[in-house]
């Protein structure tokens, strides 16, 4: 089992294009969360990755914010870039939203 899940966590995400654009609005759940990194174009079990973000630890950590994919990066990279945030970092100039872009 334990190398089920790090084959699933360090393999590359399976992206419907080359590049993936998620947008995760503030107060998302971690359940919609993962629905909408699925919705925007990453072919994934969004109960899978749900379970990933929850099992992590870092489920309350995760950010809003608009995030890109590209091909090459796993579910590891993506947990890792959406707690990226802190209320002390000033927001990306030229950002989308109060979070800015956030470019894997």
């Amino acid at each position: 089992m334990a190398a089920f899940a790090a084959f699933w966590v360090l393999r590359p995400l399976p992206l419907r294009t080359p590049t993936v654009d998620v947008a995760i609005e503030p107060h998302t759940s971690v359940r919609a969360l993962a629905q909408a990194v699925v919705n925007a174009g990453v072919d994934v079990d969004a109960t899978g990755l749900y379970w990933f973000f929850r099992l992590s630890g870092q489920s309350r950590g995760l950010r809003a914010g608009s995030y890109e994919l590209v091909a090459g990066h796993t579910a590891l990279d993506l947990l890792r870039k959406l707690p990226c945030w802190r209320d002390d970092q000033r927001p990306n100039p030229g950002g989308h939203g109060r979070l800015g872009h956030q470019s894997m």
